[in-house]
């Protein structure tokens, strides 16, 4: 067993040619489940337009699941 920081596995995923995703990350520690996240970097495999619209699905997705 190998521990790595987030920013280490990050960096493992996006460099590998077969990751095919998104991955959205808050800046944040997160210390409890109360604890809002405001601020999050995004890490994507697309460009940024494909980024955008897969963010924009997904969003539309939850607001109708609401």
């Amino acid at each position: 067993m190998q521990f790595a920081t987030n920013k280490e596995l990050i960096g493992e995923l996006m460099k590998r040619q077969t990751f095919a995703g998104i991955i959205i990350s808050s800046t944040e520690e997160h210390k409890n489940n109360e604890q809002t996240h405001n601020d999050f970097t995004v890490y994507s495999a697309a460009c940024n337009e494909d980024t955008i619209s897969i963010l924009s699905k997904i969003i539309l997705e939850l607001k109708e699941a609401k």
